[in-house]
């Protein structure tokens, strides 16, 4: 009768991803616009993998704390990450020029005299856009029973 040896298979080396040094990422950052400096700062200093840094909203970033919260994340589970200074002023940063941009633009087409003007019909909007779901809602509930 044969006798049965056992032995450890030998372990796989886990591949590492390439990590860029200081001096890489201060290039990359020169090369950016301010909207992609805020994305790559955010992305190098929170350690979020691209999937979750998309997925993220305004909402799941505390900017006094510096606290993101990560809904859904690898292995569908939700986690934190931190986030510095220099980082939350480069997203402030990003984020006044869309305030600029869209309260400007949506300004002009209007054709208000003044971004207060437009910001009176947008809250306006928001109001009758939560109506309508409470409406919907309501008669969702209705039809259901």
């Amino acid at each position: 009768m044969p006798v049965l040896v056992k032995f450890d298979l030998p372990k796989k080396a886990k591949k590492r991803l390439p990590v860029l040094n200081v001096e890489q990422l201060q290039q990359v950052l020169k090369a950016c616009n301010i909207r992609d400096k805020a994305i790559v700062l955010f992305m190098a200093d929170s350690g979020l993998r691209r999937e979750e840094t998309v997925k993220l909203n305004w909402g799941d970033v505390d900017m006094q704390s510096g606290l993101v919260r990560v809904k859904q994340g690898k292995g569908k589970k939700d986690r934190s990450a931190v986030i510095g200074v220099t980082t939350r002023r480069a997203l402030l940063a990003y984020k006044r020029t869309l305030a600029d941009r869209d309260g400007v633009t949506i300004q002009k087409l209007m054709g208000h005299a003044s971004q207060n003007q437009t910001a009176k019909y947008d809250r306006g909007l928001e109001a009758t856009r939560r109506a309508t779901v409470k409406v919907l809602h309501v008669s969702y509930k209705t039809k259901a029973k």
